[in-house]
């Protein structure tokens, strides 16, 4: 929360316990100093379940256009839907989500375009139907990058569900906030830099001890331009503590490879022209700098 750091009132274990805790932590905590209007910066969308008030369509079908052969991992997300349920939140309202089970059993997160308004997505200059369609892009650049990045970020598809097209996110098994393998969190690091991830925290990296798994979920918040808001990444920032910001050999090629390729790799045209043209300036200067970016730095 880079408000919250700045002000001189506010003790640092809250600075750190926002940084760190979940999105919902974050907006109770907003919500109760009275900072929701004062932080808004970002157009508000109009309360309005109709997602293609926000023009996505060109970006949907650039998403239909993605040309590399669907991924291996996520040939489970095509499979025929058992049942859709609600998820519910701890007041019992009814979020966002649908938690769906597929045939062959497989389950997935279910998350429609055609969402309510959410003053804390506007917060970090997101309209929420487009969260959907982040979700997909920072999964197809995960593919498009190939090891280890398509085994450890979750897959996720467009896919019509109870008649709602929205983002299907196949669900990991692990541990809220684990003891990582150094791999696992330097690479996730790197990804969560390129994306410019605004707010990975424990919530999102799951680890399964028994198959030493990490997994890295929900990529909504993704795709930031320079200026919009950070609620960092605990990955990136991991990772500069300990001193390896220097890029790798295989990040440097990554980058390279990502660069060179007229679509940057399915995502071009899945995105917002402003969204795309930050992604690729920020691997340019990674590359230019040899180093990853620094926390919030989009």
């Amino acid at each position: 929360m880079d408000w919250a750091s700045s002000q001189e009132d506010v003790d640092g274990d809250v600075v750190r316990s926002l940084e760190q805790g979940p999105p919902a932590e974050g907006k109770r905590w907003i919500v109760a100093q009275g900072l929701e209007e004062r932080l808004l910066t970002h157009e508000r969308v109009p309360d309005t379940d109709r997602w293609a008030d926000v023009d996505l369509i060109e970006q949907l079908a650039a998403i239909n256009r993605v040309s590399r052969p669907l991924h291996s991992r996520a040939l489970v997300l095509d499979a025929p839907v058992l049942t859709a349920d609600e998820v519910v939140d701890g007041a019992g309202n009814e979020s966002d989500l649908s938690v769906v089970e597929l045939a062959g059993g497989a389950r997935a997160f279910h998350r429609p375009l055609s969402h309510r308004a959410s003053s804390f997505h506007r917060f970090f200059g997101h309209d929420l139907a487009h969260q959907s369609v982040h979700e997909v892009a920072a999964w197809n650049l995960a593919a498009g990058l190939g090891w280890p990045y398509d085994t450890f970020v979750a897959p996720s598809v467009l896919r019509v569900v109870d008649g709602r097209l929205g983002s299907l996110q196949l669900t990991t098994t692990g541990e809220v906030n684990p003891p990582i393998e150094r791999t696992a969190w330097h690479e996730g690091a790197f990804f969560d830099a390129l994306i410019g991830h605004q707010d990975r925290n424990v919530a999102t990296v799951l680890h399964d001890h028994d198959h030493a798994v990490t997994s890295l979920v929900d990529h909504g918040l993704a795709f930031a331009r320079p200026g919009d808001t950070c609620a960092s990444s605990l990955l990136l920032r991991q990772r500069h503590s300990v001193g390896s910001a220097r890029l790798t050999t295989s990040e440097r090629a990554s980058l390279q490879r990502l660069l060179d390729d007229e679509q940057l790799l399915g995502v071009h045209g899945c995105l917002e022209e402003t969204r795309v043209q930050a992604l690729r300036d920020r691997a340019r200067r990674m590359l230019e700098h040899d180093c990853l970016p620094g926390v919030g730095e989009f």
